[in-house]
């Protein structure tokens, strides 16, 4: 799955290339024939950060122990577990490396899809299955729905009992509870890349939206204003 999306993205940067040429291009001899080119060019054309990039390629590991083997793998294996862990971060719980795999692979492929949305909309698979992210929450974990889905949302009562898990909601927090998000993202250096404009930018930004020219987010610098 994450080979077909990484294509489908790739060729959305590329120049029109006729159904023929597109084939030899991204076939087994080809340029960005297989997974490990896909991730290349896909980090080349700086759509990812050297974190996701890392992630795809370990990826890859673990589907390559499952596809060069013709015994049975499990992910508790030596060899499979060691790389899912490597993965995972420290803080990511899961009742097994299965179920960690999954959840770190949704998160994946939810980033590496939302790349190319200059003309489609991304559902992330949270807004459907928020039962996998229930799954994936410590002991008295919480997860927050940011918005609504567009359906309702099917839950098992069971998945939030046994954990004693919590569901919550939130819309666009104020003005304090913006800062507390910011600072709590400083305290334990979360970060995302962003292109920092001054408020007489924003027409120019806009119009760059409108024509795809955007690598990262618009941050407005408010000292602009003044």
């Amino acid at each position: 799955m994450l080979e077909e999306i990484l294509a489908v993205v790739l060729q959305k940067r590329m120049v029109d290339m006729n159904r023929d040429h597109y084939d030899s291009f991204v076939g087994l001899t080809g340029p960005g024939g297989g997974l490990s080119s896909k991730i290349e060019l896909f980090h080349a054309f700086g759509l990812c950060n050297d974190s996701l990039y890392k992630a795809m390629h370990d990826i890859r590991g673990i589907r390559n122990k499952f596809a060069h083997r013709i015994e049975p793998l499990t992910f508790d294996e030596p060899e499979i577990a060691a790389l899912v862990d490597r993965l995972a971060p420290t803080h990511f719980d899961a009742p097994s490396r299965r179920q960690k795999f999954i959840g770190l692979l949704t998160l994946v492929l939810s980033l590496v899809y939302a790349t190319g949305v200059d003309d489609i909309r991304v559902k992330f698979i949270g807004e459907t299955h928020a039962a996998l992210y229930i799954d994936l929450l410590k002991r008295d974990g919480t997860l927050t729905m940011v918005g609504a889905p567009e359906q309702p949302l099917p839950i098992t009562v069971f998945g939030l009992l046994m954990k004693r898990r919590q569901l919550a909601g939130s819309s666009i927090g104020g003005t304090r509870e913006t800062q507390e998000m910011l600072d709590f993202c400083a305290e334990h250096n979360i970060t995302c890349d962003v292109e920092v404009i001054r408020a007489q930018q924003i027409n120019e930004a806009y119009e760059r939206l409108l024509k795809s020219d955007v690598k990262y987010r618009f941050v407005i610098d408010i000292a602009s204003l003044q």
